[in-house]
């Protein structure tokens, strides 16, 4: 009788494994062909990390804008802004490949720059996804933006402008007062004094020079000449075939990692069930020692009464 309640037992617990993991495995399943599938959207957004990352990269580029304004006395000031332009395009590709060929012809006409490109993803997932980061002659950035808002399907777009004069300025003036510190220094090695001293005095000048070249090369990016703004392109993958194409790859995708989960779950329900059967036996052993001590303590004060009552009698 024991042995036939065990086996009834076990295939009792084995069937219900194996119906948690075929739920969880046909959840799967769906999850894995709907991924790479459209079925209602113009493209489906799938789970990966980076398909819709945003990327981060200060490219330095500054383009200068010169216009008269009116100043004091109703006199025209000439006035050179120095600004920061950048366009952020994300679009969705069901045809990655011919789309980023258009884009990488636009950004050649245009006399485009690419001053970082990063490429992630597997051709035969479709998940593949490009970021580039160009730079543009202001006078063509428009035209680049309006031309990579047709690649694709667009999903964000958004242009920002930041004035830069006021930073350009404070970069001349730091200039100014490096080079002004240079010609004090070689003034005052110029009146001599010991070799150590001398040392350094040369120490801060060699400093300050070095200072002095970091600080051109900042002020390069703001020359006219260079002037450029920014457009950061990301385009991401998808497939626009109907649902219902199952691979093998999925299947054994999803059988993995039903597995994983309803081993999990059902260790997770297996040690719920014996932590609340203990704690029911607990609790009943708990119960019945506390009507026992109830019962003996109510027979004893019975036991004593009668004895009362035959001691006051006598």
């Amino acid at each position: 009788m024991n042995g036939k309640l065990i086996k009834r037992l076990f295939i009792g617990l084995l069937i219900v494994f194996a119906v948690i993991f075929v739920l969880r495995f046909i959840y799967d399943l769906y999850y894995y062909s709907t991924r790479f599938y459209g079925i209602t959207s113009s493209y489906y957004d799938y789970g990966y990390g980076y398909s819709d990352r945003s990327f981060s990269f200060s490219s330095n580029n500054f383009a200068t804008a010169k216009q008269k304004i009116a100043g004091d006395g109703g006199l025209e000031v000439n006035y050179d802004q120095k600004y920061e332009m950048v366009a952020n395009i994300k679009a969705k590709s069901c045809n990655f490949d011919n789309d980023v060929a258009a884009v990488r012809k636009s950004i050649s006409n245009l006399n485009g720059v690419v001053q970082m490109e990063q490429t992630v993803g597997l051709e035969n997932d479709h998940n593949r996804s490009l970021w580039l980061s160009v730079g543009i002659p202001p006078s063509k950035f428009d035209s680049l933006v309006e031309e990579l808002k047709t690649v694709g399907a667009l999903t964000s777009f958004s242009v920002n402008k930041t004035d830069k004069t006021a930073e350009f300025q404070s970069y001349l003036a730091q200039r100014e007062a490096l080079e002004k510190s240079v010609e004090s220094y070689k003034e005052i090695k110029a009146q001599g004094g010991t070799i150590m001293d001398l040392m350094v005095i040369e120490e801060k000048i060699i400093k300050t020079e070095n200072e002095l070249l970091q600080m051109g090369v900042t002020l390069g990016f703001y020359d006219e000449k260079q002037s450029m703004c920014t457009v950061d392109f990301t385009l991401s993958e998808y497939t626009d075939q109907k649902s219902g194409g199952i691979e093998f790859y999925m299947i054994a995708e999803s059988a993995s990692d039903a597995l994983g989960w309803s081993l999990l779950a059902y260790l997770a329900m297996i040690l719920f069930g014996l932590g609340t059967g203990f704690a029911a036996l607990g609790g009943a052993f708990i119960i019945s020692r506390f009507a026992k001590y109830n019962k003996k303590a109510e027979i004893d004060k019975t036991d004593k009464t009668d004895k009362t009552d035959k001691t006051d009698k006598n």
